[in-house]
């Protein structure tokens, strides 16, 4: 994440006396460490490491899901929605693989071995979008950020072409 992205996270969260005063809420989901080497993301710990700090330095409170698997993450993502309340800012980071299958887009599982092809996708990996409703739905009157940054396409198997995008 850019210094410019983190500037406009600080302007989000500073923009006025009552954002000022509002609850900041983060949650970073991050995978890197794939089942599939050729799928690993060798900067990830570094990258959640440095945004913990300046989102911290933001005052926001900070909550991690790093290198889970589809039902640790749907639970933890479920789990941080219950803490917010209307007014909240809430900023929401994915950070890992990522795919689209029929225009819908997932979040690929730490343990990806179980996925062989696109249905395995569907199956196994997470579902942004109900997710994310969820998160807007609990915050109605103010701002919910979703930041995806996720590596595609997805490497299914030993080889060099990716099956997904």
């Amino acid at each position: 994440m850019s210094a410019q992205s983190f500037s406009t996270i600080e302007r989000m969260a500073t923009a006025s006396k009552e954002s000022a005063d509002a609850r900041k809420l983060a949650l970073i989901i991050a995978n890197g460490s794939y089942r599939r080497p050729e799928n690993e993301i060798s900067n990830c710990a570094n990258n959640v490491n440095q945004l913990t700090k300046s989102l911290q330095s933001m005052d926001f409170q900070v909550e991690k899901i790093v290198n889970k698997d589809k039902h640790e993450i749907i639970s933890g993502v479920l789990d941080f929605i219950k803490k917010i309340q209307d007014g909240d800012v809430v900023f929401c980071y994915w950070l890992g693989q990522g795919s689209q299958v029929d225009e819908k887009n997932y979040f690929l599982p730490a343990d990806d071995s179980c996925i062989q092809n696109e249905r395995h996708i569907e199956e196994f990996a997470v579902e942004i979008e109900p997710l994310f409703k969820r998160l807007v739905k609990q915050n109605p009157s103010y701002a919910t950020v979703l930041v995806l940054d996720c590596c595609r396409p997805y490497y299914l198997g030993r080889t060099s072409k990716p099956i997904c995008k």
